[in-house]
């Protein structure tokens, strides 16, 4: 269910408080941190959905695909070499693809997903190797992106739980972010 975007200006309401502070201060005080696997997850949906054109009202957690556009559902993955924490090594790409348990709002009760309930995949991955300043993850140069139709995910992928980026690439090709409406639109026309 959405309850409408916040200004970030709008003010948190105490009455001890002569701090001043805003929904602004929050959001950066608590997504700052970027890189991490969570917000850089919620990072990729939000690009993803601004070159789809597909961000309506807010984000809607525990739902069974990440964006509409267009009457289809899109599920969006995101994956990086680099983490937030310090690493012996850079990270494997990779993404989870296994059936998920959702919640219907309208039902309140988790339902298990046997088939993927999004019309399309974007695998999403954040190139950069060396520096892990979260200011790097805003570089739109920095994003990979790879399109894949859930209809090539079940018939090429069925019974995996996880997939890697080796064999994502033997499906697609890269595409950058100014592509990727593009992209989208023909692997729904085409899936």
């Amino acid at each position: 269910m959405s309850y409408g975007r916040l200004d970030p200006r709008t003010p948190i309401l105490s009455p001890d408080s002569k701090e001043g502070q805003t929904v602004g201060d929050f959001w950066a005080w608590a997504y700052s941190g970027i890189l991490t696997n969570i917000t850089r997850g919620l990072f990729a949906e939000f690009l993803v959905g601004t070159a789809l054109g597909a961000l309506k009202g807010t984000r809607t957690e525990w739902d069974s695909y990440d964006l509409s556009y267009g009457g289809a559902h899109i599920e969006v993955k995101s994956s990086a070499y680099l983490q937030s924490w310090p690493q012996p090594e850079l990270s494997k790409i990779g993404w989870s693809i296994s059936p998920s348990t959702y919640r219907y709002d309208e039902m309140d009760e988790d339902q298990d997903d046997q088939e993927p309930p999004a019309d399309c995949y974007v695998f999403c991955v954040y190139t950069e190797k060396e520096d892990r300043s979260p200011a790097k993850v805003l570089d739109l140069a920095k994003w990979e992106f790879y399109v894949v139709p859930t209809k090539v995910i079940v018939r090429e992928l069925s019974g995996q739980k996880t997939v890697v980026l080796s064999r994502i690439k033997s499906l697609t090709d890269a595409v950058t972010y100014s592509r990727l409406r593009d992209c989208v639109d023909e692997a729904l026309a085409h899936g």
